[in-house]
């Protein structure tokens, strides 16, 4: 078994995907505890830098500026989303349905470490997605924000 690139993902996919992302996140960072909407605490795992988008704990960059604000969302999703990033695990069973799709956040860090010119154009809006399940912005993503609403 292995890794498998979904080449060229469908709309409906890829909003499959981000939907079933949605539904199992959690509402504060499973690290240092913040709210969507607020900066990482300094320390935590989960938070990285603007500028390169590497992990504040083990980066060395010299980017001296503020850390990335917790969405709800994993770093590398909405970037997944919006590029057609997708993967499956060949063979697998995951809740009785076989190769569930996923974010490819392999091919989304190995793009965003390159920084080649190769890099390709966006192919899907993240903002229209947003428009199209009627949500306001990125911080009512979450499962409990969405049962208050």
């Amino acid at each position: 078994m292995s890794w498998k690139i979904i080449k060229s993902p469908s709309q409906d996919l890829l909003d499959k995907t981000m939907l079933d992302a949605i539904q199992g996140s959690t509402r504060k960072c499973h690290d240092c505890g913040v709210s969507p909407g607020n900066q990482h605490l300094t320390g935590c795992d989960v938070a990285r830098y603007l500028s390169c988008g590497g992990q504040r704990l083990v980066c060395d960059c010299d980017d001296s500026g503020d850390g990335d604000i917790w969405t709800g969302l994993w770093p590398g999703y909405i970037e997944c989303y919006e590029y057609g990033l997708l993967c499956y695990w060949e063979g697998s069973n995951v809740f009785g349905e076989e190769n569930v799709a996923q974010f490819d956040l392999n091919t989304e860090a190995e793009l965003r470490l390159c920084k080649s010119s190769s890099f390709p154009e966006k192919v899907y809006s993240f903002k229209d997605f947003l428009k199209k399940f009627n949500l306001k912005n990125i911080y009512y993503l979450t499962r409990e924000t969405n049962e208050k609403n």
